[in-house]
């Protein structure tokens, strides 16, 4: 500091943070900054100068680990785990969204930690991508992509109904269904020995008076 015409100045300066005289702010944003000729000297009075400092909020990098696994079945859960990188104490939450359109949201721990669960219904290859919502310190960031392929998932068991529990006589008449199965598709019935199935509504027709029906739903 100097004073008149750039003469040196002694005395004892003192810089304030406010609020709270941190020395280092713990939060992005704007602080007023004063600093004070506290005790002045024998040629100048006390003085105090008034300014501000903003801090930013920092950068992140959000990636997703790799326990998403490459692939995974029809109506499975898939468990998406994501990292914020570069960041202490986060708060907030991270969206995965697929291609597809599904999404879902996890929040995060103290680490930047965190992860959610997609259960998708339809097969084929998607991409999944983690964006975090940022807060008042960290800047959002969205991580690469990742590629999810989702295959066909098996069949439950598959059973026939119906099927009369005594001897059917030449000629008789029966419906059949199923029970079990799995997804939305179409059942077909066929028949083998002693009997017809009409292929659809799974009416079935004794066509002998002896031997044995046999009905297969697929």
């Amino acid at each position: 500091a100097t004073g008149v015409n750039n003469a040196p100045v002694s005395g004892t300066f003192s810089f304030v943070y406010t609020p709270g005289n941190a020395i280092a702010p713990s939060a992005a944003g704007t602080y007023g900054v004063t600093a004070n000729f506290a005790t002045g000297d024998g040629n100048y009075n006390n003085a105090s100068g008034a300014g501000s400092i903003s801090i930013a909020k920092v950068g992140s990098a959000t990636s997703i680990i790799s326990n998403a696994p490459s692939a995974s079945l029809t109506g499975q859960l898939v468990t998406i785990t994501f990292d914020v990188t570069g960041v202490t104490g986060p708060t907030g939450s991270v969206t995965v969204t697929a291609s597809t359109g599904e999404t879902c949201i996890g929040p995060l721990t103290s680490s930047g930690l965190g992860s959610c669960g997609i259960t998708f219904v339809t097969t084929g290859t998607r991409t999944l991508t983690a964006v975090y919502s940022g807060d008042s310190n960290y800047n959002t960031a969205t991580s690469p992509a990742q590629a999810l392929t989702i295959n066909t998932a098996n069949q439950a068991t598959l059973t026939v109904t119906g099927m009369p529990t005594t001897a059917q006589t030449y000629g008789a008449t029966f419906t059949v269904a199923t029970s079990g199965g799995s997804g939305t598709g179409s059942i077909t019935f066929a028949a083998t020995g002693a009997c017809s199935v009409d292929l659809n509504s799974g009416v079935v027709t004794m066509t002998s008076g002896t031997g044995t029906c046999s009905v297969t739903a697929t």
